[in-house]
């Protein structure tokens, strides 16, 4: 699998005008170099690898002070952590987390399957169903409540309008009386996923399942309608896999996704 050089090209635009770049500064970079984007009062210190090109973003004297340390090291969340606090003790890391990108050379799934019994739903109050059944901290990670398109895949249940029949794979799902009782109007929310537009070019894709649905298929399912609809609007899908949730990425890789760098994060006190 590869991305081709549009695509790359297009991803490296994106984040320079979100690191607060010139358009082309990323791409015209040598291999192997890093970019300093000083930014006086920046609320983040961010280091970003893409395609063997890295970005520190910050404040200048943070950056001053990661110059003698060497991008493997700064990568590592524990050592970008500890050059913020040397300027901020309120300082508080996000984490470090794997960007994988698709497009339409890249992405092999012709169609999604999904699940036996499941559909897919464009219907919000599924999504908010799900939303208000999850754990709080898997919500703010998928991005859900933020994201412009949205579907979330549901137990079937014949009749109801705005919902769409899948394919079947394999043989999952709740039954209707199940989802009755649930309080989901014949409809048991299983998984979720949509997308943000990053710059009018990125569609950055956030998947939630629900807690006592996983490991089913349901992820993949969803996801790979959210992706399709991403590359139907014209734009590049977007994946973050969180280091600490390596499923994440084995779920990316699934999709047809292929890696492109990382982005680790530490957010600074706002009065720094």
């Amino acid at each position: 699998m590869h991305l081709t050089e549009q695509t790359q090209s297009i991803i490296q635009l994106v984040w320079s005008r979100m690191l607060k770049l010139a358009d082309d500064r990323i791409e015209s970079a040598p291999a192997g170099s890093r970019i300093e984007a000083g930014k006086d009062g920046a609320g983040a210190l961010m280091l970003v690898r893409l395609f063997d090109r890295t970005v520190l973003y910050g404040p200048p004297e943070l950056l001053a002070r990661a110059r003698g340390l060497p991008d493997a090291q700064l990568v590592q969340e524990s050592t970008l952590l500890d050059v913020a606090r040397q300027h901020d003790v309120s300082a508080r890391s996000l984490g470090q987390a794997e960007l994988l990108y698709g497009d339409q050379a890249s992405y092999t799934v012709l169609a999604p399957l999904h699940p036996e019994g499941t559909v897919v739903s464009h219907e919000s109050e599924h999504l908010d169903a799900l939303l208000t059944h999850s754990p709080a901290d898997d919500v703010a990670l998928s991005g859900l409540r933020e994201a412009e398109w949205a579907a979330t895949l549901v137990t079937e249940q014949h009749g109801q309008p705005g919902v769409h029949r899948g394919t079947s794979a394999e043989a999952e799902g709740q039954s209707g009386n199940d989802a009755a009782a649930a309080g989901f109007s014949g409809h048991l929310p299983l998984a979720g996923a949509g997308w943000e537009v990053w710059h009018h070019m990125l569609g950055h894709i956030g998947v939630l399942t629900h807690p006592q649905h996983r490991m089913r298929g349901y992820a993949a399912s969803i996801a790979s309608v959210a992706v399709q609809e991403a590359l139907d609007a014209g734009l590049i899908p977007q994946w973050r896999a969180a280091l600490s949730s390596p499923g994440s990425a084995r779920l990316a890789r699934s999709l047809s996704f292929v890696p492109a760098g990382s982005q680790t994060t530490v957010v600074l006190s706002p009065e720094q």
